[in-house]
């Protein structure tokens, strides 16, 4: 069983019916980021059809029963390239110098 990351266009298929997400779903232990959750529920809200509209938030209400979100990777100064910016507090030790 391998671990299986929904990104928001396997979403898109699934409830399109191009894909059949429930027999991955079945072979695989899979989770969907919280970005991509997000990135579906801005699609769903812009959707002007409502029928449509309502038909992927069904789809989105049945997934996430049976779909652990999964967290984005915790980094550290450790494991952050130099060039990317901190989120560190200024009084961390661990936030960068000037």
């Amino acid at each position: 069983m391998a671990r299986v990351i929904l990104a928001t266009g396997v979403l898109v298929a699934a409830v399109r019916g191009r894909l059949d997400l429930p027999a991955i779903a079945e072979e695989d232990d899979v989770a969907l980021p919280a970005v991509a959750l997000a990135e579906y529920l801005t699609g769903v809200e812009l959707d002007t059809d409502p029928a449509r509209r309502a038909a992927q938030q069904a789809f989105l209400e049945e997934l996430l029963a049976v779909t652990p979100i999964a967290d984005p990777p915790r980094r550290s100064r450790a494991t952050t390239p130099h060039c990317w910016p901190t989120s560190a507090a200024p009084d961390d030790p661990a936030a960068p110098t000037t």
